[in-house]
């Protein structure tokens, strides 16, 4: 037997206070994909330590526990559609285990009695779900009342409950409703997380009804493009997220043939494509400027470029020569998005850009296109892309003109959409969904 000197063990521990430790459902992403996925995503901390170990788990240590922690509550992530289980590292934790079982998850408590906003009234109710580890910003400061939301630590191989009796101190009884961010599928039969067997068959998957594509469809690109046309967007009903083989984007449904539209539209025809394009070494340039050219591209937004603010102009001047740009390299490190255009077709004016977008105003020389663009990369959290949903609705609030939204918004407006075989939850798209109700914001074919 060897005995471990207490002192040297503590000062060995201190080290790993600010760590997160990080597991992947299913087959987990290489060191230098989880590396890139940190860098892209995290860039609002300073840049973490990353540790990756054998049994499959990552530890990230970040420079202050303030970092760690402001992680963990923006969360929940994922990375190649498939989820990224955090927890903050400790002394115990046990790196055999083939999953962790039990793991942190966000949970909400809507409409919750103001008289059971106290901390320890806040505690006793998580305890019943599992181990409260803390409130976020706004339930912490009651500045948003609708529902309280706690990080709690859960055993995910036993069913979560949806709903906890609650008895006041006069002895009065309610029942309160609770709901979850995320929380992973446990399969009884095989013993494994990520999914759960059924018994029965699968249904057929509808085929979408097809729109007869346009001129302006294929050069507006593949993502997903959203413009002003005023009309209404029905939300999808939670109950049909699990029906989502029979749900149709609403640009599709017949329905809405022959609706008016209450504001002028975009020249689609006229207004050119707006491609996510990778910039990622030297060796892309050559890609990028070749196809901007043989598409006779003028404007052209580019996110994910991860190129230092230091090289921007050298590799723009590179891919583009004499084109004007526009970065958001002072809220996001790397320049998440570039805005690029060729100044003798068009005149573009900044108005508003942070880590998720650029908003401008586009003129063409000819005087045929004269509206506002949004260049949007939404970030991979869930929480994090709320500043995204709120900075669109203020802006819409101002905008009585065409208005074209396009870029990667990180998430998908219909289950259908998603092309991966991984459940869609509403959680994942309610806030999308809301915004563009807010906004009266269409999404186009």
């Amino acid at each position: 037997m060897v005995q471990l000197d207490k002192s040297e063990v503590k000062e060995e521990e201190n080290k790993w206070r600010c760590a997160l430790i990080a597991y992947i459902l299913g087959d987990g992403p290489g060191y230098n994909a989880m590396k890139r996925y940190i860098n892209l995503h995290w860039s609002h901390v300073p840049e973490p330590e990353l540790f990756y170990h054998d049994e499959g788990y990552y530890i990230i240590r970040f420079q202050t526990i303030a970092d760690a922690r402001e992680i963990l509550c923006a969360g929940p992530y994922s990375i190649a559609n498939k989820p990224i289980i955090l927890k903050p590292w400790t002394p115990d934790f046990d790196f055999t285990e083939e999953f962790p079982t039990f793991i942190p998850l966000w949970v909400k408590f809507p409409k919750l009695p103001m008289s059971c906003w106290g901390v320890g009234s806040l505690s006793r109710i998580a305890s019943v779900i599992g181990t409260p580890v803390f409130a976020d910003e706004c339930t912490t400061k009651q500045t948003r009342v609708s529902f309280a939301r706690i990080l709690i630590e859960v055993n995910v191989i036993i069913e979560l409950p949806t709903k906890i009796v609650v008895m006041d101190p006069t002895g009065k009884k309610f029942l309160q409703v609770v709901t979850y961010d995320w929380k992973p599928a446990y399969c009884d039969k095989c013993l494994v997380m990520g999914h759960k067997c059924s018994n029965q068959p699968r249904p057929m998957m509808q085929k979408p009804i097809q729109t007869k594509k346009t001129r302006s469809n294929k050069q507006i690109g593949n993502k997903v493009k959203v413009v002003d046309q005023r009309r209404t967007i029905k939300a999808p009903d939670p109950k049909e997220i699990n029906n989502h083989h029979n749900m149709v984007p609403v640009a599709e449904r017949q329905d809405d043939k022959g609706k008016a539209v209450q504001s002028p539209e975009l020249n689609f025809i006229n207004f050119p494509p707006l491609n996510p394009i990778p910039v990622r070494n030297r060796y892309k340039h050559k890609e990028v400027r070749e196809y901007i050219r043989g598409n006779k591209i003028k404007l052209v937004g580019l996110v994910e470029t991860k190129v230092k603010e230091g090289n921007a102009q050298r590799i723009s001047k590179a891919i583009v020569p004499g084109w004007s740009i526009l970065t958001n390299y002072k809220d996001a490190r790397n320049g998440r998005i570039w805005l690029l255009w060729d100044t003798s077709h068009f005149i573009i004016t900044g108005i508003k850009d942070d880590a998720q977008m650029i908003h401008c105003q586009v003129k063409s020389r000819r005087g045929d296109i004269d509206c506002l663009l949004t260049v949007v990369y939404g970030y991979n959290g869930l929480e994090q892309r709320r500043a995204l949903w709120e900075n669109l609705q203020l802006l819409s609030l101002s905008i009585a003109v065409p208005w074209l939204i396009t870029g990667d918004f990180n998430v998908v407006l219909f289950p259908s959409d998603r092309l991966s075989c991984n459940p869609v939850s509403y959680s994942e798209i309610q806030d999308f969904v809301a915004c563009l109700q807010h906004t009266t914001l269409t999404e186009l074919p």
